[in-house]
């Protein structure tokens, strides 16, 4: 298996933002043959989730054998339970079975985050 790649999404949480926040990770294998509007679907989702109140950035990747992981960031799970049911998203999260071979969904809270600064 490969080292999936992160894609350098420029909305990654900024460095100024100091936890506590939450993260919501979701794993997924995507189909061989998933719906053919995915990605269209995919960016749409992107786009919106970057306007929703609270959401403080993303970062996902996907490897060759098509396993993938995206993290979301949010400043707490109020503004989580308002992504989830947006009508859009929700839309979207009924088609899973049109992208993804299964998936998980973990909600967790950030406490601490420290890294070194690129370079």
């Amino acid at each position: 298996m490969q080292t999936p790649q992160p894609n350098d999404h420029p909305s990654a949480p900024p460095a100024h933002v100091k936890p506590p926040y939450w993260a919501v990770v979701f794993t997924s294998l995507l189909k061989e043959n998933p719906a053919p509007d995915y990605h269209q679907v995919g960016d749409r989702l992107d786009a919106l989730a970057l306007q929703q109140p609270g959401c403080l950035g993303f970062r996902h990747w996907r490897n060759a054998d098509r396993l993938g992981v995206q993290i979301s960031y949010w400043r707490d799970p109020a503004a989580i339970q308002a992504w989830r049911a947006d009508p859009e998203h929700a839309a979207a999260m009924a088609r899973h079975a049109e992208f993804y071979e299964w998936y998980t969904v973990e909600v967790v809270q950030v406490e601490r985050a420290y890294g070194q600064p690129s370079r």
